[in-house]
């Protein structure tokens, strides 16, 4: 089993008794949880909390420190939306959800914002231009990316389903 020791025989599932559907603030003495319901980004019902009042935030996987995110089948288009809020919030703390605490919240934050402008940014390009997604990953400059850590193992990848997912996009007017 790939999880153990954590997960085991012993290892028993247990039903919420909240779920999460909105902003909801959590008080713990002199600590409040803000619960933030950020909906489908990286993955269906994401959340961050943020801790108050010391100003960090555990943000899931949302952001990726230190190397390229994984989109998955992400709605990337409300995940940026997400990040642009995020940005601003004047954080002292940051924890990711893949990778070290950030030593600077606003850089990691910033770096996975414009990961995936970037990578729709090109992929959009080509979907407009009815290019093949062979061919557009190809002919696009991809420097400014590669030198992150997991590029080489993720980014094609990813690059693809963003593309795939712009292409719906396209289609449905979105």
């Amino acid at each position: 089993m790939s999880l153990h020791p954590w997960v085991n025989e012993s290892t028993r599932l247990l039903r919420p008794e909240r779920v999460i559907t909105e902003d909801t603030l959590l008080p713990l003495g002199d600590v409040t949880l803000k619960i933030g319901y950020l909906g489908a980004a990286h993955s269906d019902g994401d959340l961050t909390v943020l801790v108050e009042p010391d100003r960090v935030l555990i943000s899931g996987d949302i952001i990726f420190e230190g190397r390229v995110p994984f989109t998955g089948s992400a709605d990337t288009r409300h995940w940026l939306k997400v990040l642009e809020r995020l940005e601003q919030r004047g954080l002292n703390g940051l924890i990711p959800g893949h990778g070290p605490a950030a030593s600077d919240p606003r850089d990691a934050i910033r770096a996975t914002l414009e990961y995936l402008r970037y990578t729709r940014e090109k992929m959009g390009e080509a979907v407009e231009e009815m290019i093949p997604f062979a061919d557009a990953y190809e002919e696009t400059d991809w420097t400014e990316l590669s030198h992150l850590p997991a590029f080489d193992a993720t980014h094609r990848r990813n690059a693809y389903g963003i593309y795939l997912s712009m292409e719906q996009e396209s289609l449905t007017n979105e």
